[in-house]
């Protein structure tokens, strides 16, 4: 999958490119009509904008200099984001930085974070997610009793509200508060990381040796086993379950969830070898349109994104389709 090359954003470096009177054009006259200040308009209409745009008839007054119209060519071959990519990287380079590489980026940590992680979320909370996740019909609340059993336990409850402090105030940093304008910027954050086109990290590679495990996997912002995604939802559906799924980061945790729920189907449609998702995603842009889309109605209903999420992971866990990336035993269990 090529991932973006420019590092364009419609915010930083396309909005800029149209005037008052070319948004009141549009909202006047177009067919149909669009925002030229308003990044799902544009995004919407991106190909067809690209198109007057090259043929010199918009604006009306005169055909835009060639760089611009290059800038614009070039945003939309990369996925028409809302930011700069880089953006978006930033968002995961720093989540890594406290858990997986905090040795390299946050030693002032100790490695509290991903001690959390390993020591308590992964060994403890996994196994009993996944069973709750699968069941359905009556013994789904047996199963929710169970994991709920496990979440009560002061080091797993504690780890797991660690993690999700982190998550809720790096979104914060990042994008906003959730319920702000920007706030969804974490879905196309992950979105992005789905379908593996946010930028390379040379730095974080170059700070690595070459007998060291993660040398492999450093220069890339995606998920690189494919199992992960629904450990990421665990964690996120567990914080929320503890909480009794109120609380002031169900923004965050909803937003998350939906992003994992676009982000893994993403992932299993457009890259080779991962886990299966619905049937009816095709490597297409009509796909693309309806993950999006889908994603995008989730991030406001956590009830709604949960069922998604667990329907995913049926379908991924499927015991008729055999995969390599599924965790020691669990397709063993499954079976």
């Amino acid at each position: 999958m090529a991932r973006a090359a420019h590092n364009i954003g419609f915010e930083e470096d396309i909005k800029g490119i149209f005037r008052q009177d070319d948004r009141d054009c549009m909202l006047a006259n177009g067919f149909p009509q669009f925002d030229l200040f308003e990044w799902p308009s544009v995004r919407a209409a991106a190909r067809r904008i690209l198109q007057r745009l090259e043929d010199g008839d918009m604006p009306p007054d005169g055909p835009l200099p060639a760089d611009v119209v290059a800038r614009f060519r070039h945003w939309v071959e990369d996925g028409a984001p809302q930011r700069r990519p880089e953006t978006y990287a930033a968002f995961f380079r720093d989540l890594d930085s406290f858990t997986e590489y905090w040795d390299v980026y946050r030693l002032d940590t100790n490695g509290r974070f991903m001690n959390a992680v390993t020591e308590h979320i992964f060994p403890k909370v996994l196994a009993p997610w996944r069973d709750y996740a699968l069941a359905t019909g009556p013994e789904k609340a047996l199963r929710r009793e169970a994991l709920l059993a496990v979440l009560r336990q002061q080091p797993v409850s504690e780890a797991v509200v660690l993690i999700d402090q982190l998550q809720a105030e790096l979104i914060g940093t990042h994008f906003g508060e959730p319920t702000a304008p920007g706030g969804n910027g974490v879905l196309e954050a992950q979105l992005a990381f789905g379908k593996d086109t946010l930028p390379l990290d040379p730095d974080r590679d170059s700070r690595l040796g070459t007998g060291d495990p993660r040398k492999p996997f450093a220069k890339f912002h995606r998920m690189d086993g494919a199992v992960m995604w629904f450990n990421w939802a665990a964690h996120v559906e567990s914080a929320a379950l503890l909480e009794a799924e109120t609380g002031p980061r169900m923004a965050a945790r909803t937003l998350l969830m939906a992003g994992i729920c676009g982000g893994s189907a993403m992932d299993f449609t457009f890259r080779d070898g991962r886990l299966p998702t619905r049937s009816e995603y095709k490597r297409d842009e009509a796909t693309e349109r309806l993950i999006r889309g889908k994603t995008e109605t989730l991030s406001t209903n956590w009830t709604a994104a949960v069922a998604e999420l667990h329907d995913l992971w049926r379908i991924a866990a499927s015991p008729l389709v055999a995969n390599k990336f599924f965790a020691a035993g669990i397709g063993r269990r499954i079976l």
